[in-house]
């Protein structure tokens, strides 16, 4: 009896001992699975890390004075790992847009925005020396330097109305001492191939006009070719650009946001709300109540040819952003003109080769050659009327284009999701 019961108990103890063998063996198998799963999240969770750094090394690198045109769009290995970036730097209107992709061999991450530099922070306004006073009149508040002739100012009549020339005022009034910046080879080569309506190879053509469309800056741009004068009752987003045969007539019940449109003449009818970036050869008209919203960015760049391009604000307009007007030549007779209207708000640069006619609610900084007004009844030269100029209003969270030094630091104004 004792010794069956003894076998029982030493045949127990082995099948526990068994059993705690088998828990004990699925443990550390199981602690040896979780290890190597922790190792492998963390080598691709370094491996990730790393492909951050790259992208944003990316970024940095468009604005080297290492980066060219040889390297533009190209794949790039890195010296240290098996990792490659590939940068992309085009001109969507006035902005730099930055496609960077970087890889490994396991995956990809990419990221696109829009680039720029910080907008001045103490200048309002410069005017080419022409050794002629500048007549005021109205409304006039200068919050910023005013680099105007050597001749000063003086007070004007326009349309019945005066001004008091205030001390305020002459405090922020300088003497300029150079002829207008001239922009950078590098922008206006970079507006030239933005203004191309056709890039075989990179572009997507829709033979149709879509009612809606979203298309990532990550994949090729879609070029809309519109068929007649009218855009409306469509919805575009991101990587879009829109070309119009001659005159392109933009209706308010058009949504666009942050699409390119390359076209001779261009107008937005009352009541438009979006975010655009436009370039025209002749004219951009903007009808009353209109909203911009940042950043847009409007070009006119008519040529050479001597046809006078304008950039028209009419009445309560709001703009945020970059508008450029320009001719490439070497000649100070530019024939373009940037009018504003009194009711108008901009946020950001006004650059005209030109003429420019200075009215409304300037947050930003203006540059130009010429100022003119047109009022009801006259035209007056070297003239500015109801105008106020703050540029420190939005400075240091306000980005514009880089117009003079390609090189400058460039800061990313807006992000678009890959």
């Amino acid at each position: 009896m004792n010794h069956v019961l003894n076998t029982k108990v030493k045949g127990s103890a082995l099948y526990i001992a068994i059993i705690i063998s088998v828990v004990i063996g699925v443990l550390l198998s199981m602690m040896l699975l979780i290890s190597r799963y922790s190792k492998l999240q963390v080598t691709k969770f370094e491996q990730f890390s790393q492909l951050v750094l790259d992208l944003n090394s990316g970024f940095e690198l468009a604005g080297s004075d290492f980066f060219g045109s040889a390297y533009n769009n190209k794949w790039i290995k890195n010296t240290y790992n098996d990792d490659s970036i590939k940068v992309c730097l085009s001109q969507w209107g006035a902005y730099r847009l930055i496609n960077v992709i970087a890889k490994n061999r396991n995956e990809q991450v990419s990221g696109t925005g829009l680039y720029g530099v910080f907008a001045s922070s103490d200048t309002g306004l410069v005017v080419n020396e022409n050794n002629r006073q500048i007549g005021v009149c109205g409304n006039i508040k200068f919050k910023g330097n005013c680099y105007l002739p050597s001749a000063g100012i003086k007070p004007i009549y326009i349309d019945g109305a005066s001004t008091r020339i205030t001390d305020e005022n002459n405090a922020h009034i300088k003497t300029v001492k150079s002829e207008l910046q001239v922009l950078s080879d590098h922008f206006m080569n970079g507006i030239k191939l933005a203004k191309e309506e056709a890039r075989i190879g990179t572009d997507s053509f829709l033979l149709f006009l879509p009612q809606k469309i979203n298309q990532s800056f990550s994949k090729k741009t879609i070029t809309i070719i519109v068929p007649g004068n009218d855009l409306k009752n469509v919805a575009f987003e991101n990587n879009i650009k829109i070309i119009g045969q001659n005159e392109l007539i933009i209706d308010y019940s058009s949504h666009l946001e942050n699409v390119l449109i390359v076209c001779r003449k261009v107008r937005f009818r009352s009541g438009f709300n979006g975010t655009v970036h436009v370039i025209s050869t002749d004219s951009i008209i903007i009808e009353k109540d209109c909203v911009f919203n940042y950043p847009s960015s409007f070009v006119l760049n008519p040529g050479p040819n001597g046809v006078r391009g304008a950039i028209v604000f009419k009445d309560a307009c709001d703009f945020s952003g970059a508008i450029i007007a320009f001719q490439n030549t070497t000649s100070s007779n530019s024939n373009v003109m940037v009018k504003l209207n009194k009711d108008c708000t901009i946020a950001g640069l006004i650059y005209s080769s030109g003429y420019l006619q200075a009215q409304g609610l300037i947050n930003g900084t203006m540059l130009c050659r010429n100022l003119l007004v047109e009022s009801n009844s006259s035209i007056y030269e070297n003239a500015i009327y109801n105008c106020e100029i703050d540029p420190a209003r939005y400075a240091g969270v306000l980005v514009v284009p880089g117009l003079f030094n390609e090189r400058s630091e460039l800061i990313c104004c807006k992000k678009f999701n890959d």
